[in-house]
């Protein structure tokens, strides 16, 4: 019963970002807010991010993102949708996790993620690509030249 009673109590992390954004209220302020939780916030940071920057961008030219699972980060699962893509967002893109998602579903993935990948992911990446499996791979440094900038502007 404490437990339960101490995690109610408990301030959320993600109301607290929340908050943070709400009370920005200088352009460049907010544009380096978004780049610093992407690049450097928690896991769960990271996926909420890159979901609003999506879908932002993408609402921008008429597409729709869907958001079909939890705020948690690495919790195995397809992350968003649009279109015939699903998109897989980690901060840790294995090998493991890359085949893990990949075989989930038949349909083309785009990989969002913030680690420094290794050669064998790489290749697998490569590999999954020729395949047809993989359509994109982005990097949160990718994110923040094709998508922030382009928002910033």
């Amino acid at each position: 019963m404490q437990e339960i009673a101490a995690a109610i109590d408990r301030p959320s992390p993600v109301i607290a970002n929340i908050e943070h954004f709400e009370n920005i209220t200088d352009k460049q302020a907010f544009f380096s807010s978004l780049k610093e939780y992407l690049l450097n916030g928690s896991p769960n940071d990271f996926e909420v991010i890159a979901y609003a920057i999506l879908y932002t961008y993408l609402d921008i030219f008429g597409f729709s993102l869907k958001r079909f699972t939890s705020t948690n980060a690495n919790d195995a699962g397809d992350d968003y949708k649009g279109g015939d893509v699903i998109y897989c967002v980690t901060t840790n893109l294995s090998v493991a996790k890359l085949e893990s998602d990949i075989n989930k579903t038949h349909a083309r993935k785009v990989f969002i993620h913030r680690n420094t990948l290794s050669g064998k992911v790489q290749n697998l990446i490569n590999e999954y690509v020729r395949e047809s499996k993989i359509s994109d791979v982005l990097n949160a440094n990718m994110m923040v030249e094709r998508y922030i900038e382009y928002l910033e502007a």
